[in-house]
């Protein structure tokens, strides 16, 4: 067998082939703190990574808004939990609301609001390009091609069949392939597949000229965020019922669901923003059908997991096969990195590798953990994963 390497997956993970998903439909705010100290590493990782590429990275700060006495407490919690571990937080004094704080926010929505100000924002696709034309210039090459299985015999992979017949041999085989892991690993690597795709709301008033981007807003407890993209702002919500999606299409979305959709949204629009901004006008969320502008309205899917923690490494009884999935934008960098070293028999972090093993789940039963991974999706900013 040749030394060829099969990066299955394009997205920014993928794309790192040049040290060693769902990216594009990304709200593109990075946020390095989590209660989770993994994910936290990872995503400082991930940021050293992006700021290398300030055309398409803009250290904006983030911001965590609460307004009950519980909320300020986890507030002031994660502060002290952040600067212990080397990220820069602080409470931010009254008298710099309104310096700081963006004035799409509703002064009631909030009382309180703790700061990072080394957090930052990135364009999706212009970051996915940049690692592309990196990993080019380093002799990857990019297929356009569907895969439909994986040739695995005596515990390896030989090579991987398009959906056109065609077979591509390779020594090593990774699948970076975000909401389509499952998908395309269950059946061939015997392996319960744990990413559970789920669909999830983000809204976008009209483009009105460039400006230089504030920090991105976080309600955690009311499951809102919102962000101002330099050109226009956006909006999402968790605070509703999970939804899974069944049938995956070529992209990362899917069409708007008013039924699912339109109530959490315009009860956030309602509750967090302030009614002189633009975003107040996107309200009123109907069908993509009854909306002349549909590209507004994006009904996004990524990848839930039971634990809130991605997939990454070998995969067990698959010698030369490895896996990087269920990564958010904000740990991708960092998660690419530490794969390659895995890969190639560097030292790495052992600690983070075993919290993120693929194996972890094995034995357990699918639909339990179907269940598990759908209840962290409501949990997003209350739990683990966090940003």
């Amino acid at each position: 067998m040749d030394n060829t390497v099969a990066v299955v997956g394009g997205g920014i993970v993928g794309s790192i082939s040049h040290v060693l998903g769902s990216t594009a439909y990304a709200p593109g705010f990075l946020g390095q703190f989590n209660q989770n100290p993994v994910l936290t590493q990872l995503a400082v990782d991930s940021l050293k990574d992006y700021y290398q590429f300030p055309t398409v990275f803009e250290r904006t700060g983030g911001l965590e808004l609460a307004a009950t006495d519980a909320g300020i407490r986890m507030l002031e919690e994660r502060c002290n939990k952040a600067n212990a571990a080397g990220i820069s937080a602080r409470m931010l004094p009254k008298e710099d609301f309104s310096n700081i704080i963006p004035g799409f926010v509703s002064k009631d929505s909030f009382s309180q609001a703790l700061h990072f100000p080394t957090d930052g924002v990135a364009d999706p696709k212009e970051l996915w390009l940049v690692y592309r034309n990196i990993a080019r210039e380093n002799g990857v090459t990019f297929l356009e091609a569907s895969v439909k299985r994986a040739e695995v015999k005596d515990g390896m992979i030989h090579g991987l069949e398009s959906e056109d017949g065609t077979f591509i041999r390779a020594s090593k085989v990774i699948f970076a392939t975000g909401i389509w892991t499952a998908a395309l690993t269950s059946s061939d690597l015997n392996l319960p597949m744990s990413t559970v795709p789920v669909a999830h709301p983000y809204v976008y008033t009209e483009a009105a000229g460039n400006r230089k981007q504030s920090p991105f807003c976080r309600w955690s407890e009311a499951h809102v965020y919102a962000r101002d993209h330099g050109d226009r702002y956006g909006l999402g919500s968790y605070d509703h019922a999970p939804v899974r999606v069944t049938s995956l299409g070529a992209t990362a979305s899917n069409e708007w669901s008013a039924a699912d959709f339109a109530p959490t949204i315009s009860h956030a629009i309602a509750s967090k923003v302030a009614s002189t901004s633009p975003l107040s006008k996107l309200a009123e969320c109907k069908n993509s059908s009854d909306n002349q502008n549909t590209e507004r309205k994006v009904n996004g899917i990524f990848s839930v997991t039971p634990d809130g923690l991605p997939l990454l490494g070998s995969t067990p009884g698959v010698t030369n096969c490895w896996l990087a999935a269920g990564i958010w934008i904000t740990h991708a960098a960092g998660c690419a990195r530490l794969l390659a070293r895995m890969i190639q028999g560097e030292d790495y972090d052992t600690e983070v590798a075993s919290a993120l093993d693929p194996a972890r789940f094995v034995g357990s039963n699918a639909k339990e953990l179907e269940a598990t991974a759908l209840r962290q999706y409501n949990d997003i900013y209350l739990s683990k994963r966090g940003t």
